[in-house]
Order: structure tokens, then C-alpha cells, then sequence
């Protein structure tokens, strides 16, 4: 039954955009939440008279005619606040005694029914009185229950309080406390705000039924609402419930205004709050942009590689610490691994998807760039949050990483990146099958026809150059430059152990590079033009230097001295 309690997104937006024609095209079951809000509208007078506002006023009252319902909220709006605001503060000052009953009200006397029949034989002053006393005695409740908590230093990671309630647990109720809640919002508003009553709401059953009832008629304040509910939360979900209901609550927030999650998600970002909330946002895909052309509402395409990427790889160093430790994390419930797992099986399915245009293991122009981009947030997943590649993740990133792009400086960025994942990302090389693609990869790409290392040109000789010093480093067994220079290359500051680099060292000083060949291939690097000692990069000097001082030359009698010759001469 709750699920038909959703407001609807086209309620919400009419509303915010003071938008009395849209309105009218809604149904009454639709405007049922928004009830208080319209009926407010239609009673209070413009203070400049307008003549647009009277005939809006004039809408708003003949789209509330037909409603009986509209009778039972104006009674609501005809009773005396101000002794009724007096009583409310009473209330709160008896609240805040320690041991005070349910019995024990300024508001309410002498109970003689449970309280969900006394509200629904109450009249409208009556009916306030009860809503506003079970509000301000939950509310003492939850923060007995915190000092309980302290008291007994307590982890936060015991149950979260929710405080049974005949008034507030059964749905059928929900439409009518509502309307109360919202009068009393309304009428006094310097001692109750949508933000206090949503952090109470969050303790009864049906709360985040409750908080978007009451949001959608106070839709100045619904970033407010937000905000505080995610201040409030734990810096992590932790597993009391607490942040889960709050999750519920500002998902709803958001599909009930879908312009709003990128406003959420980056809150919680800046915030540092809530990082499932902004992965499950992300997913549900629940960014929207306004056409100007029709006024109609498009969702944009999922940024999870962006998002996930800005915060790993941004310059955000708290963020990124933040996000990292979350991934990180041991849990021993479903509800945060749900966030996560998705987060992986939706970046698995991009994986599949680039690899669907994969034909002869030639990678098309139009995918280099996104596969690139996603080879590099699997190094930061690795790298930066630890995360342990299941075994699907790695058939996927291996049959990716292994295909020919073609000779662009795209493609050279990718085949880069993709060498950079196989060395820091050791577990991808762990099976007989992979390491065989990795060789005959590599073997490819080092070949004479190869366009990214046997004729160099000015988009491919980097790599090709970068591949001969790698080569040559592995020989001589200095792994430190080797894990600096991946650092470089992919643009994150990862820990790669040494001790896992071997499988690596292996591949290329026996498989694919020994000596001699790195030997004979560095004379045929062409020279760099103009050297001077303010280059940077994979200069051909480099290599040979190198090799000069492991005697590699004079070992494999391969004649250095020309090479030399043109170098210094051109």
C-alpha cells in the first residue's frame, strides 16, 4: 500500500515552479500529498494583488472543489494557534526532563482509547494536540536512547532506535497525520521545522513515506531537508539501519524531484557523507536535464566512470581517502556490498559492451578513448581502494587490454594504459591462458610490422621507445623506476609491490625482449634532434645509455658506434 503513497515527480515540480495549469491536468489521487499546501494557497490573500495570482488562486480553488477531503484541512486551519503554540512549548520543556511518560502531557489529557482511535474520533483541534505530543514524546525518546548510548559507550554500529507507534505505524493513517504535520509546520514555524520533524520520522515505521509528504509541501525547504539528513548521518553506512533508512529517504527525495540527485550526490562528496548513496544515485541513473525546446524532461547518459574516476583520481585528496576507505571496508551485511557490487557489475557490463565491437581483436577509433578511460579507473579501483578482481573482472579486462588499437596517439595512450594495468594488477597474469595473451600481445606490438614500434612516427615512437627502457630496466632489474613510471603513466600514486613484478620480468627479458634483441633494436631507434639536456620523456639516449653501462653491446657484438655518431652530430 505504501507504494501507491509515492509522490509523484510531476506533483513535486508543479508545485516548485508555482505551475497552476500543470496542476490542474493532475488527477485528485495525485495532489492528495499536496492537499495542505493548495488549500493554503487558495485561503491566503496576495499582498500586491495581482491579477495573474487571483486567477491562479482561482484555478487552485476550482481544482480543490470537488475534493472533500479539502474540508477536513480548513477545519484544521480554523483553530487557535496561538494557545496552542503556548501548549507546544510546554510540551517541550516537559520533554526534556529525563523519565517522562507517554502519559505525561501538556497537550493531551486523559487518554481513553489507544491513540490511533482517539485521533480518528478527534476533532481538528484534538487532532493536532495528539500528532504534536506523539512527535515531541519520540523525539524524547530517540535522545534518551542516544545518552543511553554514550552512556554506555556504545559502538554506533548497535541497532538503530525505531519507536513503535499507533498513530504512525499503519499506512492508513499516513495521508491524514500528514495533513496535521504540514498545518502545524505552517502555522508555527518558530518552534517546529521540516528538518527537526524529518529527523524524528526517521525512527517510525513508514518515515520516508512521511518525510516526502511533508517535503512536497514545503518545496523551498527540500534542499534544506537534505542537507541536514546528510550532515546528520555517519561518515560511513555503518550497519545499525540508520544510514539505510536515511538512503531510502533521500532516494525517494530524489525520485520525487529528479533534477536533484547530482545536487545530493555532490553534498554527500562535499560532505564527505553517504558514498553508497552516491553510488546507488549514480546507477539509478536519475540525472535529468530540461529540454528548452519542449519543456520535457530526458534522463542524461550514467556517468559511473566519471563519477567513480573524479573522486579516485581527482585532486580531492580528502575525497579521495574518503571513498578509498569505504571501498575498502569489511562488512559483514548486504546492504552496503549491494552498492558496491552493483558499482562493479555495472563497470563489468561497460567491459562486455566495448568488448562486443571487438572483431579480429582490433579494437575500433570510436571505442580507444572510453576503454582507456576505463582500464585506468580499474587500476585506481585496484591500486587506490584494493579492490580484489573477481573472475570474470579478469577474463574481461585481460581480453580488452590485449587488443590493437590502431596507430593513433589514442591508440598509444591505450596500448600504455594497458601495459600499465598488466604490471600493476599482477593477479590479471595469474593463469596459464592470460599470460599466454599477454605474450603474444606484447610479442605483437614489439614485432618489425608492428606501426606502434617497427616504423616509429611521430604518434608512435613514445611507446615504442617507452617499451625498449622498460625492457631494458627489467633487465637490470630496476623494478623501482619501473613502478614510478607507472605511477606517471596512468596519473595515481599506487603502492605496486616488487615481489609481484615477476611474472612481468619474466615475459619480457625472456619472452619477448632478451638482450640481445633489446640489444639490436635500440641501434634502429631513430635519433632525437637537437638533444639537450632540458628534454624529458623516453628519449632514445636514454636506452642506449643503459645499455652502455651493462656492456649489452660489446656482449651481443652489435655496433653502437654510428648510432652514437649521428647523435651528436645531428
Amino acid at each position: 500500500m505504501t507504494a501507491n503513497l509515492n509522490v509523484s515527480h510531476k506533483v513535486f515540480q508543479a508545485l516548485l515552479n508555482v505551475d497552476i495549469l500543470e496542476l490542474c491536468k493532475l488527477s485528485a489521487k495525485d495532489i492528495r500529498p499536496v492537499l495542505p499546501c493548495l488549500v493554503r494557497m487558495s485561503l491566503i490573500s496576495s499582498a500586491d494583488n495581482m491579477a495573474d495570482y487571483a486567477d491562479g488562486k482561482k484555478d487552485v480553488l476550482t481544482l480543490l472543489s470537488g475534493i472533500e477531503l479539502v474540508n477536513s484541512i480548513v477545519a484544521l486551519l480554523s483553530i487557535d494557534f496561538h494557545s496552542l503554540e503556548i501548549d507546544v512549548k510546554k510540551e517541550q520543556l516537559l520533554r526534556q526532563k529525563l523519565g517522562s511518560t507517554q502519559a505525561d502531557s501538556v497537550l493531551i489529557h486523559s487518554l481513553q482509547n489507544p491513540l490511533s482511535l482517539e485521533f480518528e474520533r478527534s476533532d481538528s483541534t484534538r487532532r493536532l494536540r495528539l500528532v504534536l505530543s506523539e512527535i515531541l514524546y519520540i523525539s524524547s525518546q530517540i535522545q534518551e536512547h542516544r545518552d543511553k548510548q554514550h552512556n554506555a559507550q556504545t559502538s554506533i554500529n548497535s541497532e538503530f532506535y525505531i519507536k513503535q507507534s499507533d498513530l504512525f505505524d499503519y499506512p492508513v493513517y499516513i495521508p491524514e497525520v500528514c495533513d496535521v504535520l504540514n498545518i502545524a509546520l505552517s502555522e508555527l514555524p518558530a518552534i517546529l521545522t521540516v528538518q527537526d520533524i524529518a529527523e524524528v520520522l526517521l525512527h517510525v515505521k513508514h518515515g520516508p513515506i512521511f518525510i516526502c509528504w511533508i517535503v512536497a509541501n514545503f518545496p523551498d525547504c527540500f534542499y534544506d531537508v537534505c542537507t541536514s539528513l546528510i550532515q546528520n548521518s555517519e561518515r560511513y553506512e555503518e550497519e545499525n539501519g540508520g544510514s539505510r533508512i536515511r538512503m531510502e529517504v533521500l532516494t525517494q527525495l530524489s525520485a520525487m524531484y529528479p533534477p536533484a540527485a547530482l545536487v545530493i550526490r555532490a553534498k554527500c562528496v562535499e560532505l564527505n557523507k553517504m558514498p553508497a548513496l552516491t553510488i546507488m544515485l549514480t546507477l539509478e541513473n536519475k540525472f535529468y536535464k530540461v529540454s528548452h525546446q519542449n519543456n520535457e524532461q530526458m534522463s542524461s547518459n550514467n556517468d559511473l566512470v566519471t563519477f567513480i574516476s573524479g573522486l579516485l583520481l581527482g585532486n580531492d585528496q580528502q575525497a579521495r581517502s574518503w571513498f578509498s576507505l569505504f571501498i575498502r571496508q569489511k562488512r559483514t551485511k548486504d546492504s552496503v556490498n549491494f552498492a558496491v557490487q552493483n558499482m562493479r557489475d555495472e563497470l563489468l557490463l561497460q567491459l562486455q559492451n566495448l568488448l562486443k565491437n571487438v572483431k579480429d581483436n582490433t579494437l575500433p577509433n570510436s571505442s580507444v578513448v572510453e576503454s582507456s578511460v576505463l582500464l585506468r579507473l580499474y587500476c585506481a579501483l585496484k591500486g587506490i581502494a584494493g579492490i580484489k578482481f573477481q573472475e570474470e573482472e579478469i577474463t574481461s579486462l585481460v581480453s580488452l587490454a590485449t587488443c590493437y588499437p590502431p596507430s593513433t596517439p589514442e591508440g598509444v595512450r591505450f596500448v600504455t594504459i594497458s601495459l600499465c594495468i598488466m604490471i600493476c594488477c599482477n593477479t590479471l597474469l595469474a593463469s596459464s591462458e592470460n599470460e599466454a595473451k599477454c605474450v603474444q600481445w606484447l610479442k605483437r606490438l614489439a614485432g618489425s610490422e608492428s606501426p606502434f614500434f617497427g616504423k616509429p612516427t611521430d604518434t608512435t615512437a613514445s611507446f615504442g621507445e617507452m617499451l625498449l627502457l622498460m625492457a631494458i630496466h627489467f633487465h637490470s632489474s630496476q623494478l623501482t623506476w619501473i613502478c614510478d613510471h607507472m605511477c606517471n603513466t596512468l596519473g595515481m600514486r599506487i603502492n605496486i609491490r616488487q615481489s609481484t613484478m615477476g611474472k612481468m620480468k619474466q615475459i619480457f627479458t625472456q619472452d619477448v625482449f632478451p638482450e640481445q634483441v633489446v640489444a639490436s633494436r635500440s641501434v634502429n631507434i631513430p635519433v632525437t634532434p637537437n638533444l639537450n639536456a632540458n628534454m624529458s620523456g623516453f628519449l632514445p639516449i636514454h636506452c642506449v645509455l643503459q645499455l652502455l653501462k651493462s656492456q649489452a653491446f660489446t656482449k651481443h657484438r652489435v655496433n653502437i658506434k654510428t648510432w652514437i655518431y649521428n647523435l651528436l652530430h645531428d
